[in-house]
């Protein structure tokens, strides 16, 4: 307004200063992490007047940005680059950071799970969830983070739910609700609810494993027994045979075992005339 009037006037909206001040005391360890992650680095006492000293010329625009910005972290940013910053990132690295995610979310995730048994589906389900939590929270692995320990107790406000949320959407594909992280206030309750939200996976364990049998069945039928590809998958399948025989090997003769031993003498006998003559 003031240069409406034609008065001086500036308006500088400051990026992070390295120096505590009364604006900055209140940034925890996490709060510098995720602007770290923003791409924004914190300006020293000398870079940030000289900066001013600059903005304070003649010719500056009414409104500057004081910034100190970590360009490679932008490039690197698997999520949306902020609009007002894309002039600065090339299209190149931003598309490489868009195929990047795309690889690591929703078709990767559905077929990773798709293939474990529903344990091991929950486990890898909440191991995503705690190594995001821990990625958000600036932690270096994500064995800190305890699986039942509230989200509220480990740190989080608004703005940490808001990324963790975002976080996920690049992991999973899934679109959480901005509500997620409150709704499901633990890493164990997070992972639960997502696992709610992959509906379309088939059956685990031997069910499961007998559906893709019942489909490969019919896949074996439409196959050429010349094609030059039909003597790989003989060998697969005679491979894949011979290591499941040769793990149910000691499973079954333990079950021959324990027959033996509940067996009457009677039964015995009657098994070797029988096997015998």
């Amino acid at each position: 307004t003031r240069r409406t009037e034609n008065l001086p006037g500036h308006s500088l909206a400051w990026g992070l200063w390295a120096e505590a001040s009364a604006m900055t005391a209140g940034l925890a360890e996490t709060d510098r992490h995720r602007i770290a992650r923003l791409g924004a680095q914190p300006l020293n006492e000398t870079e940030a007047l000289a900066l001013l000293d600059r903005a304070l010329g003649e010719d500056a625009p009414a409104l500057l940005v004081p910034v100190r910005l970590n360009l490679a972290a932008l490039q690197g940013r698997s999520q949306a680059v902020p609009a007002v910053l894309r002039a600065l990132v090339p299209v190149r690295a931003r598309r490489q950071a868009a195929v990047g995610a795309a690889a690591g979310s929703g078709g990767g995730l559905v077929e990773r799970l798709a293939a474990m048994s529903e344990s091991r589906r929950a486990a890898h389900l909440l191991d995503l969830v705690r190594t995001e939590v821990a990625g958000v929270l600036g932690h270096r692995s994500a064995a800190t983070i305890e699986p039942e320990r509230a989200f509220k107790d480990l740190g989080f406000d608004s703005l940490t739910a808001v990324e963790l949320r975002n976080r996920l959407h690049a992991a999973t594909g899934l679109k959480p609700a901005a509500t997620v992280v409150f709704d499901h206030p633990t890493s164990a309750d997070l992972a639960r609810h997502l696992r709610t939200q992959i509906p379309d996976l088939p059956a685990a364990g031997p069910e499961g494993l007998l559906a893709e049998l019942d489909r490969i069945e019919q896949m074996l039928t439409d196959v050429d027994p010349t094609d030059e590809k039909s003597g790989d998958i003989q060998r697969r399948l005679t491979a894949l045979l011979a290591r499941f025989d040769e793990a149910a090997g000691p499973v079954e003769a333990a079950r021959v075992a324990d027959k033996i031993d509940a067996a009457t003498d009677d039964e015995i006998f009657a098994f070797i005339d029988n096997e015998l003559g």
